[in-house]
């Protein structure tokens, strides 16, 4: 994350990641964080307002702790042992996020910027063109390929293989009626053989 954090602010870059368990180290590495539970926003905004905010609310970071931890502490409800109490808290954090000035001075600032960019109009317009998307997953996937070629090449060599390893199977069949069986155990196994690689 330190590596990627260089190359955001050496190139000007905006760098989503989705973390789980940071550590303090790792937390701190970011500008701002948006904390989710159950898909539903919870916080959004910088590192230096998380303690401010959920102190407000009754929730204060302890200290020497990892705030991301008392974060997810307070926000998770998939392994609390109280699930109501924890999901009447997530539900609270939530509302208090609808209702906070944090949030509506957020909901200003996405208003004045996405009226006033040119380049969201851009972007507007082309999504609703369907070559312009099927032409940038092509690209994407033609990227990804020439990132990764040894392992495309691996993939290319494996299926050649398989290919020329089923293939011998079907010569060796003859034409009379004696091969049905053969012919049927090819069919019914090539299919397991084809799916090998996907696993």
């Amino acid at each position: 994350m330190g590596f990627v954090k260089d190359i955001a602010t050496r190139y000007h870059l905006i760098i989503i990641a989705s973390i789980h368990q940071p550590s303090t180290r790792v937390y701190e590495l970011f500008d701002k964080i948006m904390l989710l539970s159950e898909g539903r926003t919870q916080f959004f905004g910088g590192i230096g307002e998380v303690a401010s905010y959920f102190a407000g609310l009754g929730h204060p970071i302890p200290e020497h702790m990892n705030p991301a931890e008392h974060l997810l502490e307070i926000a998770n409800t998939d392994f609390s042992l109280e699930a109501t109490s924890t999901q009447s808290q997530a539900d609270m954090l939530h509302e208090s996020w609808l209702s906070s000035p944090n949030r509506r001075e957020l909901l200003a600032r996405i208003e004045v910027n996405s009226t006033t960019s040119r380049l969201t109009t851009t972007i507007q317009a082309r999504r609703k063109n369907d070559w312009y998307l099927i032409a940038t997953l092509v690209r994407r996937a033609f990227l990804k390929s020439r990132r990764d070629v040894i392992a495309y090449g691996v993939r290319v060599a494996m299926y050649i293989a398989l290919a020329l390893m089923m293939g011998t199977i079907w010569l060796r069949l003859g034409n009379h009626q004696s091969a049905i069986q053969a012919y049927q155990n090819a069919i019914v196994s090539l299919p397991n053989h084809l799916d090998t690689p996907f696993r």
